[in-house]
């Protein structure tokens, strides 16, 4: 905190991430700061507000990775839904044939799935659940009022609807 304090009117631009928060307080002890960069989609952790009052420019990877990061959730969900890296590891382990067979996955089609936060790619990975004629459930700050997919308020209510939790009652 020293070598920030002792040169905070030097600083021009920086580099946040989710951990480290841009605030109101933390703009103030850069009084030179015209440009934040964030290396993630999304700038939840940046007072836009406070921003757009001291005419600081921000920048994020906006839709970059999106793609790429939508294909791979899809992926690994087959992956696990199949057992296909399990099956690869068991198959690889076994020296001679044994009577223990592997237990086969189950199909992705038609599968009851739950999205926490349905942003850039949460939108992305249930498209590309649609083709497997998933059905689809969110659990997003808001309701997505253009989206067909059943909305649940919080965390919860989205396992209950998918089948994974359980009211207990000591009654």
């Amino acid at each position: 905190m020293f070598i920030l304090c002792s040169h905070t009117f030097m600083i021009v631009a920086i580099v946040c991430s989710h951990v480290s928060p841009v605030t109101a307080d933390l703009l103030q002890l850069l009084p030179s700061l015209r440009l934040i960069c964030a290396p993630s989609a999304g700038t939840d952790h940046i007072d836009l507000s406070e921003c757009r009052r001291r005419d600081i420019q921000v920048a994020d990877i906006g839709n970059l990775f999106t793609d790429d990061v939508a294909d791979m959730a899809v992926g690994l969900l087959i992956d696990v839904s199949r057992k296909i890296t399990a099956a690869d590891r068991f198959l690889r382990r076994q020296i001679q044939p044994s009577s223990s067979d592997f237990p086969l996955g189950s199909k992705l089609t038609g599968k009851k799935i739950g999205i926490v936060g349905m942003g850039k790619i949460g939108s992305e990975v249930a498209k590309r659940l649609e083709a497997f004629s998933c059905k689809i459930s969110y659990n997003s700050r808001n309701k997505k009022p253009l989206l067909s997919y059943h909305y649940s308020m919080n965390l919860f209510v989205l396992l209950m609807f998918l089948g994974h939790a359980r009211v207990i009652s000591d009654q």
